[in-house]
């Protein structure tokens, strides 16, 4: 099952879904379990945060499989460590050097297969250099 990375801008306290709202998989990160209206509630405010697709992977298909070169492209795996997820309480600033982590992150490998797209590498960096100094994170959606 392939999900689309989304990189969000927002407030910590404003963007940051909690730890009860969403139940992950210790292994694979995949949502696993949602809790109603909360997650509804949560939900609704990251999606109207300014956001950016970054490509697509399957999370799960590497956790169950051990092979996560194919399921999910070296960019987006690399950007996943970067960008924490909404679940963390620690939200990432948008700097310079972010960034360039990100444009370095853009010329890793996608060795998936079948091949999981990606988006425009301009595009990704474009929007983070609208948004420098403020605060993001990452969900799969």
């Amino acid at each position: 099952m392939a999900v689309d990375l989304y990189i969000h801008i927002g407030k910590p306290h404003e963007a940051w879904i909690p730890d009860e709202l969403v139940g992950y998989d210790s292994r694979d990160k995949e949502i696993k379990a949602y809790s109603g209206k909360a997650f509804d509630t949560a939900t609704d405010d990251a999606k109207r945060h300014p956001h950016v697709r970054v490509g697509e992977a399957s999370f799960l298909g590497a956790a169950q499989t051990g092979d996560r070169s194919k399921y999910v492209p070296g960019p987006i795996g690399r950007i996943a460590k970067l960008i924490p997820d909404a679940s963390k309480p620690k939200p990432v600033r948008v700097t310079r050097q972010l960034v360039r982590d990100i444009k370095r992150a853009f010329r890793l490998q996608n060795n998936t297969d079948p091949k999981y797209e990606l988006e425009d590498a301009e595009k990704v960096l474009s929007f983070l250099e609208k948004h420098r100094g403020e605060y993001a994170y990452t969900i799969a959606w």
